[in-house]
């Protein structure tokens, strides 16, 4: 579907769509294609659409260059106690947007209740991560809202090949973030130990 051109890779992308295939997103973010490489919808099944854009499951972004950014699937989305559906790609974008974020990722808190989720964040020298958090959170319900952050110690999150943020490492490492105290977390603000929780 693209190809990051070999003399001028743009990092964090899977680069530009081929010849005769037409990449857009959808109304969620997700990445839909259409092109000669895509079935007719009578061919396949119901993921290709009337109009013969194939829903990938993927979501992503597209920059001004026409480079796509994969951010994640559909199906990482986390189910809250209540049964609100939160999609965890469409929070980590709207933390990208906060100044000062220079990426962010967003999952399921592997050690707090199911269905509640925490980010993982880099952000800008002399940024504050809990400015970005109260900026997001403005835009969530209250089950859907982020109570958990922290800084990620390197200056980029670990990645494949093709950008995408590698989840296991990101998880391990939060099960090795754990509080001191359970019922009394600190609250530190950014530039403190990457190994300290910051919560509401």
């Amino acid at each position: 579907v693209t190809l990051n051109h070999p003399f001028r890779p743009s990092a964090g992308t899977v680069g530009k769509p081929l010849p005769g295939v037409e990449v857009k997103l959808g109304a969620t973010g997700e990445i839909l294609v259409r092109g000669k490489n895509v079935a007719s919808p009578e061919d396949t099944d119901s993921r290709v659409d009337e109009e013969g854009w194939l829903h990938t499951g993927d979501l992503g972004e597209i920059d001004e260059s026409r480079n796509i950014r994969f951010v994640g699937r559909r199906s990482d989305r986390v189910v809250t106690p209540a049964g609100l559906n939160i999609d965890v790609a469409s929070v980590a974008a709207e933390l990208r947007r906060q100044p000062g974020v220079k990426d962010a990722m967003v999952l399921e808190n592997p050690e707090g209740p199911a269905g509640t989720i925490c980010a993982v964040l880099i952000m800008q020298p002399g940024a504050r991560a809990r400015d970005a958090i109260q900026a997001t959170n403005a835009h969530l319900p209250d089950a859907a809202r982020l109570r958990r952050w922290l800084i990620w110690p390197g200056a980029d999150l670990p990645r494949t090949p093709t950008g995408k943020a590698r989840r296991t490492p990101i998880i391990e490492w939060l099960h090795d973030q754990r509080s001191p105290s359970a019922t009394s977390p600190p609250i530190v603000e950014d530039g403190a130990s990457a190994a300290s929780i910051i919560r509401d």
